[in-house]
C-alpha cells in the first residue's frame, strides 16, 4: 500500500504499521554500510511534530552506487521493529526490510537539519523524547565529547582499531551520572555519535555545527554524520604521576597488564599467541608506565599474566632491581597473578599460592547468579 514516511514512524515509540508491506518514496539522505536513510520529500510531510519525516532502509549490504544523498527512490518493504538479538529489552529502531528499490533520475536538495537543543531534550516528556526525529537529518550546535571513540584491539599485533564512535552531550550540559534504581531516566541528554570511522575523538573534544541523521543504538539515540563543522581539540594529559618517594617508605602498587601473552602457543591453553613485536611493544609500554607515572614501586602486584617467563621479561625492561614472582593458577586462558619485587629493598622469603584448590558449587535448587 502506498504510504508517507510520517505513516510508517507514526506517533509513538513503535510503528503502527508494523509487519505490513508498503510503498514509500523519498529522498536519500544518508549511507550506511548497511543501509540508508529515507526522508519525506517536502510535499509529502504531515505537519505533524510528533511524527518523524525519517526512516531507515536496512540493506545488509553497502548500498548501490546509485543510492547517492540527494536521489530521489521508492522503495517497496516491509515494516520491522529492529531489537538487537543481544539486548532484548531494548527499545527498538523502527526500520523498512527486504526492500525492493526504484531509483529515479530526479536529485533534490538535501532536507533541512531539525536543530536540536537541550530545550527539546529536556522537556517533561520522559527518555523517548527525541523518538520524534527517528531516521531523520538534525543538527547540533556544539557537541561535548564525554568519552573518546571506541574500537577493538588486535591482540596478537597489539594494534589498536578505532570504531569512530564516541558519546556526547550538548555543550553546556552536565556530565551525565548513572542514576540508581527507578529513578535512572535513561539518559536522554546522552548521546552516542558515529562518525563512520572518520575521526578519532578525545573526551573533552568540542565539535561545532554536527549534522546527521537520528539513529538507536545500544540504547541510545545515535547521531550517524554526514557533516561536521570545527571541532575543538581538548588538550590530552598523561595520567599525573606519583609523589616523589621519601626515605624510609615502602610503595606498593598494582596494575592489570590485560592479558599479557608471550609469543609461544602453549598446550592445554587457550592462550593468545603474539607476534615477536607485539610482545616487545606492550613490554615497553607497560614499562613507560611503571617508570613515568608510578615512579616504580618497590612491590608491584601484577595481574593477567600468562607465565613466570613473560613476566620476567617485564622485569628485564625495568632494569636489574626486580625479581618476578608468579605461580600457575587455574584460569583457561593461561593468565595469572604475580609480582615484582625490588629485591634491593624487600627480602622474599617464601610465595605461596592460597587455595588453588578451592572451588565454588552452586547448591541445589539456588541461583548460579553472584
Amino acid at each position: 500500500e502506498p504510504v508517507r514516511v510520517s505513516q510508517i514512524q507514526g506517533s509513538g515509540n513503535r510503528s503502527p504499521l508494523a509487519g505490513r508491506l508498503v510503498t514509500v518514496s523519498g529522498v536519500v539522505t544518508g549511507r550506511r554500510s548497511n543501509g540508508f536513510y529515507l526522508q519525506s520529500l517536502a510535499e509529502d510531510e504531515d505537519a505533524d511534530p510528533n511524527t518523524s519525516e525519517g526512516v531507515f532502509v536496512f540493506l545488509n549490504a553497502t548500498p548501490e552506487a546509485g543510492i547517492l544523498n540527494g536521489r530521489v527512490l521508492s522503495v517497496t518493504a516491509t515494516v520491522a521493529e529492529f531489537r538487537p538479538a543481544s539486548d532484548p529489552q531494548s527499545p527498538t529502531l523502527t526500520e523498512l526490510t527486504l526492500p525492493v528499490i526504484t531509483l529515479t533520475q530526479e536529485t533534490r536538495a538535501l532536507p533541512p537539519p531539525v536543530a536540536i537543543t537541550t530545550a527539546q531534550i529536556y522537556p517533561a516528556g520522559g527518555p523517548d523524547v527525541l523518538e520524534r526525529y527517528e531516521g531523520m537529518r538534525v543538527r547540533f550546535g556544539s557537541l561535548r565529547a564525554v568519552s573518546g571513540t571506541g574500537g577493538s584491539f588486535d591482540e596478537v599485533n597489539a594494534t589498536p582499531r578505532d570504531s569512530g564512535i564516541f558519546w556526547a552531550v550538548l555543550d553546556g550540559t552536565p556530565t551525565p551520572a548513572r542514576e540508581p534504581g527507578v529513578n535512572w531516566d535513561g539518559n536522554p541528554e546522552r548521546l552516542r555519535v558515529d562518525t563512520q570511522g572518520s575521526e578519532t575523538v578525545f573526551s573533552g573534544d568540542r565539535w561545532d555545527d554536527v549534522t546527521g541523521n537520528l539513529d538507536y543504538g545500544l540504547r541510545a539515540y545515535t547521531v550517524v554524520l554526514d557533516s561536521v563543522g570545527s571541532i575543538r581539540r581538548a588538550v590530552v594529559q598523561r595520567a599525573p604521576r606519583v609523589s616523589p618517594s621519601v626515605p624510609g617508605e615502602l610503595r606498593v602498587a598494582s596494575m592489570n597488564l590485560r592479558r599479557l601473552f608471550d609469543n609461544v602457543d602453549d598446550p592445554g591453553t587457550a592462550d593468545a599467541v603474539l607476534t615477536g613485536r607485539a610482545v616487545a611493544a606492550r613490554l615497553a609500554a607497560i614499562s613507560d608506565v611503571a617508570r613515568t607515572q608510578l615512579d616504580l614501586p618497590d612491590v608491584i602486584a601484577v595481574q593477567e599474566v600468562e607465565n613466570l617467563g613473560v613476566l620476567r621479561q617485564l622485569a628485564q625492561s625495568l632494569g636489574d632491581r626486580y625479581e618476578a614472582f608468579l605461580e600457575e593458577g587455574n584460569d583457561p586462558g593461561g593468565i595469572d597473578v604475580g609480582f615484582l619485587v625490588n629485591t634491593r629493598k624487600v627480602a622474599v622469603h617464601s610465595v605461596t599460592q592460597e587455595e588453588k584448590g578451592a572451588s565454588y558449587r552452586t547448591p541445589a535448587g539456588a541461583s548460579a547468579v553472584l
